[in-house]
């Protein structure tokens, strides 16, 4: 349950509905991932405090008060959980807002069923009346490591051990409340709490 004070309700604020990993272990691993290759040039974007790796299924804005009838919208999508692995690093050039700096993370494997889940919650988001930040047409699956400077393209030192890009982790479905830049940092709902309670 989401408590709000008097003075919020009326706010608009940024939340993101992502895949949230399950394991402690995948997540630390991921930090320190980022941490490691980009915390020299990072700008407004590094996992680790208060920045929680996540793939990003479909960002928004609306009013706080508004969230939980979001949450109450997605439960009944299935798949709630899916296996996920990674394959490369990718670094993108920042469009628009983030013209001059670059983005760095790492891709997911089997895009399908994840192209397919965003273009639902975008549509559950539309009937909602709210307007999604990603567009399916332009979707891209992949978890955000860190979001760089642009005067040079960052350089990956440190690389996870092999075993990283060889296994599958679960992510559950989750909102999270974020920044204009996607930073999930702090998680709302899950269904990861649901199955445990």
């Amino acid at each position: 349950m989401i408590h709000t004070t008097e003075s919020n309700k009326e706010e608009i604020k940024s939340f993101n509905i992502a895949l949230f990993p399950e394991s402690e272990q995948f997540i630390s691993d991921c930090i320190k991932l980022a941490q490691n290759n980009f915390s020299a040039e990072a700008d407004g974007y590094l996992l680790g405090d208060n920045a929680w790796p996540h793939i990003t299924l479909c960002q928004f804005e609306s009013k706080f008060t508004k969230v939980e009838a979001v949450w109450d919208s997605l439960i009944t999508i299935q798949p709630q959980s899916l296996s996920i692995g990674f394959d490369h690093f990718y670094i993108r050039p920042g469009r628009d807002k983030h013209i001059n700096k670059y983005w760095l993370g790492i891709a997911v494997t089997g895009e399908e069923q994840l192209t397919l889940l965003q273009t639902i919650i975008y549509n559950k988001l539309n009937e909602l009346g709210i307007e999604g930040e990603n567009i399916p047409s332009n979707y891209f699956p992949h978890l955000t490591l860190a979001r760089c400077i642009g005067n040079r393209i960052p350089i990956i030192s440190t690389l996870p051990p092999k075993e990283f890009w060889l296994s599958s982790y679960i992510f559950r479905l989750s909102i999270g409340q974020s920044s204009s830049y996607g930073v999930y940092s702090k998680q709302l709902f899950s269904t990861l709490n649901m199955s445990k309670s």
